[in-house]
């Protein structure tokens, strides 16, 4: 069995594009997801909010730290996040 929460998912959009980012996150409220946006990689990592991210909408290309150099930090700190690119 599976469990059961009452609030919807937390979606991260991670896109260095702010009309992106702005864009995504629009689209992710409209159809009732709690959503956050960040401009990069690194203040993605640096918010704290890991724990609390169920699925991120990842950009991959990006200045700094790309999508999947991300993605790569994220597995070897032990989150198995979902994402899409």
């Amino acid at each position: 069995m599976g469990s059961h929460r009452s609030e919807p998912a937390r979606i991260a959009v991670v896109d260095d594009d702010a009309a992106v980012c702005q864009s995504i996150s629009s689209l992710v409220r409209s159809v009732g997801y709690r959503c956050r946006a960040y401009q990069s990689a690194e203040a993605f990592l640096e918010s704290g909010g890991l724990d609390e991210t169920d699925c991120i909408l990842l950009d991959i290309r990006m200045p700094g730290m790309d999508g999947l150099t991300l993605h790569l930090a994220l597995i070897r700190m032990n989150y198995r996040i979902p994402v899409i690119y």
